[in-house]
């Protein structure tokens, strides 16, 4: 069976719901997460928590 001559079982091709958009700075922090080898609870989570903490009327860390 299929849906505009696609098997039933193909997706069809995705709709970009947004694209990101960095400036130079945010790239670059980016890349040193990516190179730093910690995707999740690394030196910048830690870093942004304190920032956020900081900020934040409340929060949960």
């Amino acid at each position: 069976m299929s849906v505009n001559s696609r098997p039933i079982n193909q997706p069809f091709d995705k709709i970009p719901i947004t694209r990101p958009v960095f400036d130079t700075s945010e790239e670059e922090a980016l890349r040193e997460v990516l190179r730093s080898g910690w995707l999740v609870q690394g030196p910048m989570v830690d870093k942004f928590e304190k920032l956020f903490k900081g900020k934040a009327k409340y929060s949960v860390i």
